[in-house]
């Protein structure tokens, strides 16, 4: 078994050299692409964050408020969703570029495959977030538990600098 895997590594080392330039293609179109879809993303963040408190300064109670907000929540399931979405159709792409020596496929053409996909990959993406957060719910409402219970009547400032019992406890 060892030896079957160290001779696909040996193949797939000594194939490199006839996918490389489209490889190298592929991934600069890809991180344009990522550039473009991430960029106004960032800057609605950074919009939202401000008008929201109205200074230019943003401390962490107001990060916390907005990204536990509707509004927050939905840019993390759509950022997280969009973000494993990408994260597949650089995978496909890398695959599909790799897939066939003697049918090779340009590094454009593949993303444009990609990108016709996209929705699909989006909805993958999102279930697998979907998912993930039903499996994280849980521990996080044990934790807003712990929260509230023992941590609630203080900041995080006194209890990392006082260390009462109940930081211990929690």
């Amino acid at each position: 078994m060892f030896a079957s895997l160290l001779n696909r590594w040996r193949d797939a080392l000594r194939a490199f050299p006839l996918f490389r330039r489209r490889l190298v293609v592929f991934q600069l179109a890809f991180a344009l692409l990522v550039g473009a879809l991430l960029s106004p993303a960032l800057a609605w963040l950074l919009d939202q964050l401000i008008q929201r408190t109205g200074d230019y300064a943003i401390s962490n109670y107001d990060l916390i408020g907005f990204f536990l907000s509707f509004k927050g929540l939905a840019f993390l399931a759509g950022s997280a969703s969009t973000a494993a979405a990408l994260l597949y159709l650089e995978l496909t792409g890398l695959l599909l570029i790799t897939a066939d020596v003697d049918r090779p496929i340009g590094s454009l053409a593949v993303l444009r495959y990609g990108l016709l996909r996209f929705p699909d990959l989006l909805r993958l993406g999102f279930l697998q977030v979907f998912g993930l957060a039903m499996a994280a719910a849980p521990f996080a409402l044990g934790l807003g538990l712990v929260k509230v219970t023992l941590l609630g009547a203080h900041d995080i400032n006194y209890f990392l600098y006082e260390r009462p019992p109940q930081w211990t406890q929690a």
